[in-house]
């Protein structure tokens, strides 16, 4: 089944894939081409891309996120109905936080656009993993050793990407795989590796294309 996109949400997504080798490109003087070749091939390398750029051409990764999350229009981003209530409601009986492969500023500007302001006891950026990105395991082994500072079985994880849950599920955390509405359901997609599932992956323990609908319930 191919996928069936929705407007603002594919618009940003090929907005911000367009930025990243346009950007990188302008960085290095190279071509769009070369600039996508040479950020597939450093993760081979390094713990990410960003990480290839800062050793072999000395790119400073916070002006490189800041370069290509700040040429994002934010106005493409919406938020699902209800969302920012259902969390204020859940946040008053746990704390809630975000991990995201997102740089800080952009991350503050979402929230914010976003009407989630004042609910999450911690924010987690990509600047607070080194610059090591969801799935890689050392960034779950720092959210519970470094930031939560509890175990994994006290943790619930929600995500749009199924791949970052086939790696986090195998550590003890309950999982939630949540739409990211570029599928219709029952399906869903990864944004990573480009797959699709037809209902909740096995690996999966619970999965939503309501999210709020879903907080609403389990905190009820």
């Amino acid at each position: 089944m191919p996928i069936h996109t929705m407007g603002r949400k594919e618009q940003f997504l090929l907005l911000l894939a367009i930025s990243l080798y346009v950007i990188f490109s302008k960085f290095l003087a190279v071509n769009n081409d070369q600039a996508k070749k040479t950020l597939f091939r450093y993760p081979q390398e390094f713990e990410s891309s960003v990480l290839g750029l800062q050793h072999y051409h000395n790119i400073d990764p916070y002006e490189f996120y800041d370069a290509v999350y700040g040429s994002l229009d934010l106005s493409k981003m919406s938020p699902y109905d209800g969302l920012a209530d259902s969390l204020r409601r859940l946040s008053t009986k746990v704390s809630l936080y975000v991990l995201t492969n997102s740089n800080k500023s952009f991350t503050n500007k979402a929230i914010s656009l976003l009407n989630l302001d004042n609910i999450f006891t911690k924010i987690i950026t990509v600047e607070d993993n080194g610059f090591i990105r969801k799935p890689n395991k050392e960034v779950y082994n720092a959210l519970f050793t470094r930031h939560l500072r509890m175990p994994p079985s006290n943790i619930a994880i929600f995500d749009d990407i199924a791949s970052n849950i086939k790696v986090v599920q195998k550590m003890g955390v309950v999982t939630v795989l949540v739409s990211n509405g570029l599928c219709q359901p029952p399906y869903f997609s990864d944004l990573h590796t480009g797959e699709e599932f037809k209902g909740k992956p096995d690996f999966v323990q619970y999965s939503t294309h309501n999210i709020s609908g879903f907080i609403n319930l389990v905190s009820s």
